[in-house]
């Protein structure tokens, strides 16, 4: 996958001939362990004109890589690539690819740099790189998606390169880096960051001169392919190199306790606050007064909400407003791993690490990490933000125990079991919100230009603070677009998914995610439901609707509503106060499209 796609067993090499073929493994690995629908594979083969027989000829390419594995690796072919309802899942160890443990090492290598441990880092980085072998996936006819996950992981292997320049150049190998980075800005000839550790190992390496050299041609480049001028940092950088200032000779070793550096060391590990974040004055008051030191226990306040609804934002910007009433340390872990939740042993390493615990020192065992981490924090006043929680039982090793800390955690689900914590549930935007939130981020002079336009254009997202997000980075991006030339575009319902969608963002692939999260009987729940193309209705119908049981069905809605694919409102004209259930306005669109590839094989249209 840092390559050309290879598929190995021992000596025998089992990657497909044919090009569709290796395409159908290619999406499957890259989204490995994970059901990958029938609808994203033929999308991604035909793009948008998928031949009639598409769904066989699919089963086919499965079929026959199905068979290609079992018989070359001698494993059961069910084993291999197994089949699901609506798509298809690859089963692959996560030491068994070379993307995931690429990805470890990369992450490895970066939390040492972070915490000062520059040789551990090296070493980690040095690893990672050791896999790549040039861009990823050059031999496999790509799509839309697949395109997308080269660049992620191209990006990710121009970042490890990057991260391992710099630990190099912290221990002082400048000498040997500036052959190496020469070809590299060769290779990247705008990327400043490159030149910035290039004019710093040459300068290290008494060729002031040269330094100099490089930031014109920069400069020169800069000018000539975008009209720019270098940025404020390599301009900083260029006037350090003319004064010879100090900062630029290679860092003295530091007083270390167990390999960390705790020189000028502060324990303040918050993500950035953002400048665009718009509403939730009603949540800040209540993260407002519920994040305060107490006498008694840790305060743990529970952020519960769909992805894309704003959770990770919030958090940050509660944090930040309350950090300076916790101030001995603010820790931060994103509790999301590769390839599932990650392990609270690692996490609390990484804690200990951060607040210099010697890594002999640090015990083996979870029970061990957990009791020194309490230990460590028992009178201190500190406040850690937890991200992507999937359960209770992960929370509890890593909760302080002094009474004086504060814990925020985000969560797509309810976590139950957590004594003593307080749940907010975090939903849509106002009206009056989204089009705040879209105007700081496209330009309050704009909007004010074309307030009904705003309007619509934050209706046709469903009020939902990442599908606003994207829909004003396409207006960002085209700033010569006016407010209701995106309001055309999004009008097609037919096409509205693929207009929400960025380099970054993809509103479409978003929702397929969390429709990957639900049980089946929550995906037919939602394929039928949309089919019925009915705007509101209640508990009753729509246990006609799905032919259930009341009570199942009354179930099967709750949990819809939890995972944002229901939103729930009393109605004016419902019998009995009933509550009317209605399919958010994206969702509906994506179980709509989804409908069209599946729906004639579940008996739906």
């Amino acid at each position: 996958m840092l390559g050309p796609l290879e598929v190995t067993e021992g000596d025998k090499v089992l990657t497909p001939s044919a090009l569709k073929q290796r395409t159908v493994l290619a999406l499957l690995v890259t989204h490995r362990n994970r059901v990958v629908p029938v609808s994203t594979l033929i999308e991604e083969i035909w793009g948008e004109s998928p031949p009639k027989s598409a769904v066989t000829t699919l089963q086919t390419y499965v079929y026959q890589v199905r068979k290609l594995f079992a018989v070359h690796a001698g494993q059961h072919a069910d084993d291999i690539l197994i089949t699901k309802p609506l798509g298809y899942v690859a089963a692959i160890s996560p030491d068994d690819l070379d993307l995931t443990v690429f990805e470890k090492l990369l992450a490895r290598g970066r939390a040492a740099l972070d915490t000062g441990q520059v040789e551990e880092a090296s070493t980690a980085l040095h690893s990672a790189l050791r896999l790549c072998r040039g861009s990823a996936l050059p031999d496999v006819q790509r799509g839309a998606l697949l395109s997308a996950q080269v660049a992620r992981i191209d990006e990710a292997m121009l970042r490890a390169l990057v991260l391992r320049v710099e630990a190099d150049l912290q221990l002082g190998r400048h000498h040997e880096l500036v052959s190496e980075l020469r070809a590299l800005v060769a290779e990247n000839p705008l990327h400043e960051d490159l030149y910035a550790k290039l004019m710093i190992a040459l300068y290290r390496s008494d060729r002031r001169s040269t330094a100099l050299e490089v930031y014109h041609e920069l400069r020169c480049s800069l000018n000539r392919e975008l009209g720019l001028d270098p940025s404020p940092a390599l301009r900083r950088l260029h006037q350090e190199v003319l004064s010879d200032a100090p900062s630029l000779q290679p860092p003295v070793q530091a007083r270390t306790w167990g390999g960390t550096i705790l020189q000028n060391v502060q324990l303040a590990q918050l993500p950035p606050d953002i400048g665009d974040f718009a509403g939730r004055n009603d949540d800040l008051a209540d993260l407002d007064r519920l994040l305060t030191p107490r006498e008694t226990a840790p305060r743990v306040v529970v952020l519960t909400g769909s992805a894309g609804i704003g959770k990770s934002v919030l958090a940050s910007r509660a944090a930040h407003r309350v950090r300076d009433r916790f101030p001995d340390c603010q820790l931060y872990a994103d509790l999301a791993g590769d390839t599932g939740p990650a392990d609270p042993a690692e996490v609390l390493a990484g804690f200990l690490r951060t607040v210099g615990v010697r890594p002999d020192l640090i015990p083996s065992s979870l029970r061990g990490r957990e009791q020194l981490f309490r230990a460590w924090g028992a009178n201190r006043a500190g406040l850690l933000l937890l991200e992507n929680a999937t359960s209770a039982a992960l929370l509890r090793p890593l909760l302080p125990s002094g009474p004086h800390w504060a814990v925020v955690v985000t969560s797509r689900s309810v976590l139950t079991g957590l004594a003593g914590a307080d749940h907010l549930r975090i939903g849509l935007l106002t009206v009056e919100e989204a089009v705040e939130m879209l105007g700081n981020i496209v330009g309050k002079e704009r909007v004010a230009a074309e307030p009904e336009a705003a309007v619509d254009i934050v209706t046709m997202c469903g009020l939902w603070p990442l599908a606003i997000r994207t829909a004003a980075d396409r207006l960002v991006a085209a700033p010569h677009w006016t407010l209701d030339k995106l309001v055309v575009r999004l009008s097609d319902e037919c096409d509205r998914l693929s207009e929400l969608r960025t380099e970054d963002l993809d509103i479409r692939a978003e929702i397929a995610s969390s429709y990957q999260e639900l049980d089946d009987v929550e995906r037919s729940a939602v394929l039928t439901l949309a089919a019925a193309k009915t705007s509101i209705f209640t508990l009753g119908a729509a246990a006609s609707m799905l032919e259930g049981d009341r009570q199942l069905v009354d179930s099967t809605l709750d949990s819809l509503v939890i995972r944002q694919f229901l939103h729930t409102a009393v109605e004016q004209g419902l019998p009995n106060g009933d509550i009317g259930y209605q399919i958010p306005v994206l969702f509906r669109l994506f179980a709509m499209e989804l409908l069209e590839t599946v729906g004639p094989i579940l008996g739906l249209v």
